[in-house]
């Protein structure tokens, strides 16, 4: 899952930009609504949450039951946080793989405060310098969201991101199988490489116990050098020999490889110490 950290100045446009990702299937967390310790039953937040969420995220006594609710929020596949002071207490930073910040003009955010909580522009002035510029956000983000203009273009820029976003996911999903189809592909490599040597050895073994007349020995070895003979014979392998990495995906066969693995590790270990009591009576007799 990847987080995206979403942040701008006060009244640039986060409420806008976060209620476009919203509609559009993104999750979002808004930091200044979990610091507020207002999810009691009947509280604000709380209402928010059941809103957004349903009831199934509510205990019997009505308390937000805080594992449901996260294994809903981190079940996406990546999630927005929305946190106005991002950059100012960076305590976020570690956890996201980018950084949003919603901008607009110094007028304009000076304006739209104004109006919004209805303070005088000397109050609105304090309000703004209690935080980064916005010039300065900027150059620290990965993504900037222009909302200088109409809220329908910011809309457009939202849902663009949100687009970009989903393929981004798309392609390390992509990277990682193609990573872990690499990786079986070498061990493929490698297995191929002493599959036949192993063959030789293990049917070597029983024919030189036979005409040494070490019966009991050979009765033992026999059956070993038979299987892999018939595997090697039957197993209609890929490309790559016995072991190819698409016939293992296609065939579902790695648990069988897997399996057949522990298998020979028990039975050459039996096979070692019924050749050295063999050996250890030799010795005796």
């Amino acid at each position: 899952m990847h987080i995206y950290g979403l942040t701008g100045g006060i009244a640039s446009g986060k409420s806008t930009v976060t209620s476009c990702l919203t509609e559009q299937g993104c999750r979002i967390i808004d930091a200044d609504l979990i610091a507020r310790e207002v999810v009691q039953p009947g509280k604000p937040a709380w209402k928010l949450l059941v809103h957004h969420f349903g009831r199934d995220i509510l205990q019997p006594d009505d308390q937000i039951d805080r594992a449901k609710l996260a294994s809903i929020v981190f079940s996406a596949d990546f999630v927005v946080l929305v946190s106005p002071l991002l950059f100012e207490t960076q305590k976020f930073l570690w956890i996201l793989k980018k950084t949003i910040v919603v901008t607009c003009t110094h007028d304009q955010q000076l304006q739209r405060l104004m109006k919004r909580d209805k303070i005088s522009e000397v109050a609105a002035l304090q309000k703004m310098h209690s935080q980064l510029p916005l010039s300065t956000k900027c150059k620290k983000a990965d993504i900037i969201i222009d909302n200088s203009k109409s809220q329908d273009e910011t809309r457009t820029h939202a849902r663009q991101l949100f687009e970009k976003m989903q393929m981004v996911y798309v392609i390390v999903c992509l990277s990682d199988l193609e990573c872990d189809f690499l990786n079986t592909t070498q061990g493929c490599k490698q297995l191929n490489k002493w599959a036949l040597p192993e063959i030789a050895a293990t049917s070597l073994v029983p024919v030189i116990l036979l005409l040494s007349w070490h019966w009991v020995l050979f009765i033992v070895t026999f059956p070993a050098a038979v299987y892999l003979l018939r595997r090697y014979l039957t197993l209609s392998g890929g490309s790559m020999g016995i072991y190819d990495p698409t016939e293992i995906r296609n065939r579902g066969t790695l648990s069988k490889f897997q399996k057949e693995a522990f298998i020979k590790f028990g039975y050459h270990l039996v096979i070692f110490f019924i050749t050295l009591y063999c050996f250890i009576i030799a010795l005796i007799t």
